[in-house]
């Protein structure tokens, strides 16, 4: 993978995230029902709290993380993914498809998540730019954590996305929580950032 400075966007979005995990940390009972997304409530009653949805959540929540491996590991993915985006597609566009992933991939999780559980982190905002990075270095190899084996960032992809869609199959029949771990927030990304890069296909054909 190329390597690139912090760019101001990455860095003000890994600022940001920080500093909502250490309020968070600090206040979470009051900051409970504005910083994570409830989703029980959205058909017949309220989350397992008492807690409401609220359509503030669906930004709130992927700013949000209440562990130190969770947080660590996301904003990791952030500073490794995000500075060659940013310099490709240029602060305001790369912004732009950040927010956009993540507040689409909250309305998924919202609307269609077959667990009712709350969620947070952004990792579902994450995922997607991880298929946007595919689209813009198709070449690059990733490897995972403690194993040799490498892999086109391409493949790599389509593969994270058959494993959640199958961990979600097998959390929705079997009932499991698959370890707290939101599968469907994973694949609820690479979706919206798939969808995303084909209408920023249309729209460089359209300037054409």
């Amino acid at each position: 993978m190329p390597r690139f400075n912090l760019t101001p966007v990455v860095l003000n979005l890994l600022i940001i995230n920080v500093l909502v995990f250490i309020a968070f940390n600090i206040f979470q009972e009051p900051l409970a029902e504005w910083l994570v997304l409830w989703k029980s409530d959205l058909i017949f009653d309220r989350g397992p709290l008492g807690i409401f949805f609220k359509p503030v959540q669906l930004v709130t929540a992927f700013f949000s993380h209440l562990e130190l491996f969770h947080i660590a590991f996301n904003m990791l993915a952030l500073v490794s993914f995000g500075p060659p985006l940013e310099m490709v597609l240029g602060p305001k566009r790369f912004l732009a498809s950040y927010l956009t992933i993540g507040v689409g991939s909250s309305v998924l999780l919202a609307f269609l998540d077959p667990s009712s559980g709350p969620v947070l982190g952004a990792s579902g905002a994450i995922a997607g730019m991880l298929v946007l990075f595919a689209a813009y270095f198709p070449q690059t190899q990733l490897g995972l954590m403690f194993l040799p084996f490498r892999f086109p960032v391409r493949k790599f992809v389509i593969g994270a996305a058959v494993l959640s869609a199958a961990l979600v199959i097998i959390g929705a029949t079997t009932g499991s929580s698959m370890g707290g771990i939101s599968h469907f927030g994973h694949l609820a990304g690479m979706v919206v950032g798939f969808i995303y890069l084909q209408f920023d296909k249309v729209r460089k054909i359209g300037k054409r």
